[in-house]
């Protein structure tokens, strides 16, 4: 488990002087949780301000990047029985925090408080008929038996939003990650066995190079 502050010793390659570089992480926990709540929330907390602008343009770029190829209705949780009243890819979409919370007060609430953002899509009740008329926007008229299905029709880009916006949770995942655990450094150590290794594959080579099969 990392220290409250990462430390790394190296070499420089110029002066063989050893240096220290050293970040601050503060209360780790307090950085997961507010780079969970919104993307680079957490960077700002400790202060690493390059960190926190890259990760929130590049992490709520490609979640709204998403929503606009889906309309807006990529984005929703529900949780019925059959597997197209179930919204599994929310999961994913989560990690985002905040910004995808509306979701989860649409599908606990019938009244939708937010009206149709991030709503969940209606499907027929057992009172209701197997299929509902929709206009659609050339003007004719097609049959679907649930919200869903229509989405899928109208919005070219539906599932390709969807992915957007779940890869969105997947790099936020990464950002908590390194909000609580610290920058990536390579060890020292590591550094000279590889420079170590090196040489010696290269010795290993030059000397077969230059045995010489004797003559038969």
């Amino acid at each position: 488990m990392p220290d409250a502050a990462t430390t790394d010793r190296y070499d420089t390659d110029r002066n063989d002087v050893d240096e220290e570089f050293t970040v601050d992480l503060r209360d780790r926990t307090f950085a997961a949780v507010f780079a969970w709540l919104l993307p680079g929330a957490g960077h700002a907390y400790q202060r690493r301000w390059g960190k926190s602008v890259l990760f929130f343009t590049c992490i709520m770029g490609t979640f709204l990047f998403g929503m606009y190829l889906g309309s807006g209705k990529v984005v929703y949780a529900a949780w019925g029985k059959t597997s197209d009243e179930r919204r599994l890819p929310y999961l994913l979409q989560a990690g985002v925090g905040l910004p995808a919370m509306p979701a989860l007060v649409q599908a606990n609430f019938a009244s939708r408080p937010f009206g149709s953002f991030m709503a969940p899509p209606r499907f027929p009740g057992p009172n209701e008929p197997p299929f509902v008329a929709r206009e659609l926007p050339d003007g004719s008229v097609e049959h679907y038996k649930d919200e869903l299905a229509y989405w899928n029709l109208v919005i070219d880009d539906f599932e390709l939003g969807t992915v957007y916006t779940m890869i969105a949770g997947l790099l936020n995942v990464l950002a908590i990650y390194d909000a609580w655990a610290g920058p990536v450094m390579a060890l020292p150590d590591d550094r000279r066995k590889r420079k170590k290794d090196g040489d010696e594959s290269d010795d290993d080579a030059g000397d077969k190079s230059s045995k010489k099969t004797p003559a038969p």
